[in-house]
């Protein structure tokens, strides 16, 4: 763990042709789901903001919690596609999509190929990852924004690039402007990427990659500063008791529900138990790669502690983007028990 995988090495024709089919697969039952389970929480909202005028949508975006990115977004692929509940969660689909095959090229540079091959497959077919893919709220988006720069960030260390800087830069301006989470996400990464693999000088270069969100969104800031006073947002309880270690578990054994609540019984506790044997192998998998470590329990750990201080509103949708990191982690974890597995059968076959 001492390298970088790179993600490019390896990746022939066909497997950027399984890649393709594996995503074209996500689409899909992601679309049926969407039919199958149709309503999410606050969408209604969203359709509120959208299918009035643009001045209606300015003005109570500013009665909302979060930056006007999403809304505007929906707004525009109305005036393409027209107006309608399943068009404004189609919408959130693609986003999704795009963010698994960035988490797939993530896992592979953090622990090899059949890992980044183990992550997408659980990510893909997890029912809880199905249902909130489609939700058409700005949560949803957050995921890909967060890959985009967590990617581009490790692929600058690595090289240097301008393309990957830029991809870090545009990852923050759109993440900034789509949910007020980016600002404890940015801490996290931060932290992280001081740790990370690479030069200072670097390092300080991928810093100022925040500066451009930063500074586009200060039009927003008096606007944050009301919501934070006195807005929906500082409602005085914590709207879902969640956790990472059971927003972690919800990622692999969750349901199709906007709230999972709390679980009991012989399979609960069975599935905790083989959940924690799988993860027993990823200590020794991450070591001392201290950046993973803290974007692993970081990337939801810091929002949670937060707004647990500050009694801000916070459910489990919110914190769904630290489950693209998390799965990376699960998929090598699974991949060292398959190593394991191997050598077990290969020292059995040699005995007899």
């Amino acid at each position: 763990m001492n390298e970088l995988h790179t993600p490019s090495s390896g990746m022939d024709r066909t497997q950027w042709k399984w890649l393709w089919v594996v995503l074209g697969f996500a689409f899909v039952i992601r679309t049926v789901d969407m039919f199958i389970h149709p309503f999410g929480p606050d969408e209604g909202w969203t359709m509120e903001l959208t299918t009035g005028t643009w001045g209606d949508l300015i003005r109570k975006t500013a009665e909302d919690t979060h930056p006007p990115f999403h809304y505007i977004l929906v707004k525009l692929w109305f005036s393409l596609v027209g107006e309608g509940f399943f068009r404004a969660k189609f919408l959130s689909i693609p986003f999704d999509i795009a963010a698994l095959g960035l988490m797939f090229f993530l896992t592979r540079r953090w622990f090899g190929s059949r890992a980044g091959w183990l992550a997408l497959g659980f990510a893909v077919l997890a029912p809880y990852m199905i249902y909130w893919s489609h939700v058409a709220r700005n949560h949803m988006l957050q995921p890909l924004f967060v890959m985009m720069v967590l990617l581009g960030s490790y692929r600058y260390l690595e090289c240097g690039c301008r393309r990957a800087w830029g991809a870090v830069a545009l990852g923050w301006v759109l993440a900034i402007q789509n949910n007020y989470m980016a600002f404890p996400i940015g801490l996290v990464w931060g932290a992280a990427m001081l740790f990370a693999p690479g030069g200072w000088r670097r390092k300080g270069l991928l810093a100022l990659a925040g500066i451009p969100g930063v500074v586009l969104f200060l039009p927003w800031l008096a606007v944050m500063r009301s919501h934070m006073e006195g807005s929906p947002m500082t409602i005085p309880f914590f709207q879902e008791f969640i956790s990472p270690f059971s927003l972690y578990y919800h990622g692999i054994f969750g349901s199709m529900t906007h709230l999972q609540g709390a679980k009991s019984g012989l399979f609960y506790w069975l599935s905790v138990l083989f959940f924690l044997l799988v993860l027993s192998r990823g200590f020794r998998l991450v070591g001392r790669r201290w950046d993973i470590w803290i974007l692993i329990v970081g990337l939801s750990g810091v929002p949670i502690l937060l707004a647990w201080m500050k009694e801000y509103t916070l459910g489990e949708r919110h914190l769904r983007y630290s489950l693209f990191v998390f799965f990376p982690w699960w998929g090598g974890c699974v991949d060292r028990w398959v190593s394991v597995f191997c050598e077990w059968r290969n020292r059995r076959g040699k005995l007899e």
